[in-house]
């Protein structure tokens, strides 16, 4: 607010960072914003007001109490430092060397989640949890350990795995289902039936996510939190893949990240129990930001080569003109660069001022002539996806079994409907004496190469997100 009037539209300038803050006026609960780029179409965003604070059903018995906190934008908070208190004086957190600790900093984890253990039989104990510089919640906790008698359903796991794990990309859930009588769990012997009551992908939709926000695509019942998910599932049918459990802990995998997820039991009595909303970590699908289904590369409007130098260096270079790399300019980036590449496949050195190129996400580079090739980088300052990061969305297969993370592929792009089936990286080698780019088969993980010399291919391009 301006003098008096509502200002509607502004511009900001980018830091050395590439980042800008939009300082909201008042204190509105949610404001939708269109944000545009340079030349691209306007994106619409969604602020929010402050951190969101959610009481998750306690540990019975032993007295815990967990909380989960999401930023404005429903993604989990982790690292965040939150200051709680007792709202009454005669009642505390813990008892520490004989005195009462009535206020305590906690830090959440990977989930977002922290745990207040609280000492003793006190009943209810009113807290108030502080997180930044909103202002305090209240929040009432049974000091008894025992919320009720009856059904209590519990959800664990579901760790983040941008950068894969131990079974790959994927995440699993551990959802136990026991009773309670009197303060004390007690196991469930009876069948129980599992469903799925309700699903939402929190990504882009129609891009990153190409299904209903609801599909069901990229879930597995699995037999353990060790399990692995099998990497050639297409994914193509709009429900959980696997065999249904009847057990009282049972696990469900997710290749997608950033889906929460609602989950009911119930017992052969019709008794049955409602888990509250819990959120998979994040998955490399949300490294990307919007996707093209296809966009020709067109190289270069100067291209030229040299004989190698005595460092080892071919002073080979390309540039382009604003219309000959639409590839690279669908994601923010710059086209009128000089770029040479060097060997060792240490990556590419811009040889005009701005650019900071940087290494290619390779374990190992596809080369066609391993004597003579050099990798390096093309369109050093756009937001084009490396090849690890297309391999990691990628459907797995045996015949295109590239090493290291990349194995663990779980097919995510499929789950997403992506629509294109290979995507060009940021990725360029240099092959005796002409420049190639890489692209990646998300339905096989297969890495090609194209000739980028005034030629022209038409795989899709997605972008990295940014921010």
């Amino acid at each position: 607010v301006n003098g008096g009037s509502a200002v509607l539209q502004r511009d900001y300038v980018t830091d050395e960072r590439g980042e800008f803050e939009i300082a909201l006026d008042g204190a509105p609960e949610k404001v939708i914003v269109f944000i545009k780029a340079g030349n691209n179409d306007e994106q619409p965003f969604t602020l929010h007001r402050a951190y969101k604070i959610k009481q998750l059903n306690p540990q019975l018995v032993s007295n815990l109490h967990p909380f989960r906190v999401l930023n404005g934008f429903d993604e989990i908070a982790a690292g965040l430092t939150v200051q709680v208190r007792t709202a009454d004086d005669e009642k505390c957190l813990a008892v520490d060397g004989g005195s009462a600790v009535l206020q305590r900093d906690y830090v959440t984890d990977e989930r977002g989640e922290f745990e207040i253990a609280l000492d003793g039989a006190q009943g209810n104990v009113d807290v108030l949890i502080k997180v930044g510089n909103q202002d305090e919640r209240r929040f009432t906790l049974n000091g008894d350990g025992a919320p009720h008698s009856g059904l209590f359903l519990r959800l664990t796991g579901g760790d983040a795995f941008v950068a894969g794990g131990a079974q790959g990309y994927q995440s699993i859930v551990t959802m136990t289902i026991t009773r309670n009588e009197n303060g004390m769990e007690l196991p469930i012997t009876d069948e129980v039936t599992w469903t799925l009551e309700s699903s939402t992908v929190n990504l882009p939709l129609s891009s990153i996510w190409n299904r209903d926000a609801g599909a069901k695509n990229g879930l597995m019942w699995v037999t353990s939190d060790t399990a692995s998910v099998d990497g050639t599932t297409t994914w193509d049918e709009d429900k959980i893949e696997g065999t249904a459990p009847t057990g009282s802990t049972v696990y469900l995998a997710d290749v997608v990240g950033s889906r929460t997820i609602k989950v009911k039991a119930t017992l052969a009595s019709s008794e049955t129990v409602t888990s509250e909303d819990f959120t998979f970590g994040a998955g490399p699908l949300s490294e990307f930001g919007t996707l093209s289904a296809g966009s020709s590369i067109m190289w270069a409007s100067k291209y030229q080569s040299g004989n190698q130098t005595s460092n080892g260096d071919y002073p080979s270079i390309f540039e382009g003109d604003d219309n000959s790399f639409p590839a690279a300019t669908i994601c923010n980036g710059s086209v009128k660069n000089k770029v040479t590449t060097t060997p060792g496949n240490v990556g590419a050195t811009a040889t005009d001022a701005g650019f900071t190129p940087q290494e290619g996400g390779w374990d190992n580079p596809k080369k066609p002539s391993p004597d003579s090739t050099y990798a390096g980088r093309y369109a050093n300052t756009s937001n084009m996806a490396t090849a690890e990061q297309l391999l990691a969305v990628s459907k797995y297969d045996s015949s295109h079994n590239a090493s290291g993370k990349a194995a663990g592929r779980k097919g995510a792009a499929l789950a997403a409907d992506w629509i294109l089936d290979a995507a060009w990286t940021g990725e360029v080698f240099f092959g005796g004496y002409e420049f190639n780019a890489f692209s990646v088969n998300v339905g096989s993980g297969e890495v090609d190469w194209w000739f980028v010399g005034n030629n022209s291919s038409t795989p899709g391009v997605v972008c990295r997100k940014v921010g």
